[in-house]
């Protein structure tokens, strides 16, 4: 999902496809989201995250749709040490640790 021009992708992906562990905490309307001892707290509807307990700000706020919470898939992976890669001819994104390749139009 794109919004305010930010790929969003849901946690459930964050923990399927990353490894995150994710929480929600409907309360407080809270994700936390944490992997090998580092941490993001991100708040439904605010662009303002923390990671580490340092705040943060988001191309984008996080949003709740159909039942799922959405994030900002490089705000996320920036702060966790991720490239984020963005292939237009194939519409696929790359997502890693050291991302050293760039795609190229032939």
């Amino acid at each position: 999902v794109i919004a305010e021009d930010t790929f969003m992708v849901t946690a459930d992906s964050l923990e399927e496809v990353m490894g995150f562990e994710t929480v929600f905490d409907a309360e407080n309307y809270t994700l936390t989201v944490s992997k090998d001892g580092d941490t993001a707290v991100f708040s439904v509807d605010d662009d303002r995250f923390y990671f580490n307990q340092i705040r943060y700000t988001a191309s984008a706020a996080p949003f709740p749709e159909n039942g799922v919470i959405y994030v900002p898939l490089k705000a996320l992976a920036k702060v966790f040490g991720y490239q984020v890669l963005w292939n237009q001819k194939e519409s696929e994104i790359c997502i890693g640790n050291d991302l050293s390749f760039r795609w190229y139009d032939e």
